[in-house]
């Protein structure tokens, strides 16, 4: 079972059905999240499946619907959600097939919106978008490093998105795993995923003057 750190949800008492649907969406979004994390640990990063599960044994998973209306105005630097990485292990997205997700291919901070590395994602018919996070950066030791993204506002129809945030406990303390091949020393300090995400959440509705990242973990 998980555990909620990002407080209760408001269900809508006019449309009975939505809960429903949500709350099986995530159970089946959950057996898949479990699935992906084994093939990650066992297959590409060569270590031991016991070595992730203990992670999740109670997961902080949650999803987040978002809607974005259309935008007549067009302007090319309107951005429905700032640029940023997510705090867990990886995110699983669900769209109407409306583009609007972009991701930063470039070396620099992403800062500049018109800056041409900023690469629209086309979304696939039926797929799910995966999305790296920061927990699975610092845990493969920057074998997968996290997705800089943003998404730009709808210009043409609205845009409906599911995320699936999959999060290990938050009383869980994440570390680097060696790498079977290189034995490449940890590149980031022990972290608590709690404490991560809170100074994290804190940085999303306050002015905190800087938002914590992995990078302040880097040994």
């Amino acid at each position: 079972a998980g555990v909620d750190v990002d407080g209760v949800n408001r269900w809508p008492e006019e449309l009975p059905e939505f809960r429903r649907f949500l709350e099986e969406y995530f159970i089946r979004v959950e057996e898949l999240c479990w699935k992906l994390t084994k093939i990650l640990t066992s297959r590409a990063l060569g270590i031991s499946w016991e070595s992730a599960q203990s992670l999740f044994e109670r997961h902080s998973s949650f999803c987040r619907v978002n809607y974005y209306v259309e935008d007549f105005s067009e302007h090319e630097t309107s951005l429905g959600i700032e640029r940023h990485t997510d705090a867990g292990f990886f995110t699983l997205l669900a769209t109407n097939g409306v583009p609007g997700l972009q991701v930063y291919t470039g070396d620099g901070d992403g800062s500049d919106r018109l800056d041409k590395a900023w690469r629209t994602v086309k979304p696939v018919e039926d797929a799910l978008c995966f999305n790296v996070a920061d927990m699975l950066q610092v845990f493969s030791n920057d074998r997968f490093r996290s997705i800089l993204h943003r998404v730009k506002t709808a210009t043409s129809d609205p845009r409906l998105s599911i995320a699936f945030f999959w999060n290990p406990s938050p009383y869980i303390v994440v570390q680097s795993v060696t790498d079977p091949v290189s034995g490449a020393a940890s590149k980031y300090k022990a972290l608590s995923f709690g404490e991560f995400r809170r100074k994290r959440f804190q940085g999303d509705f306050a002015n905190v003057g800087k938002e914590t990242q992995i990078s302040d973990y880097l040994l």
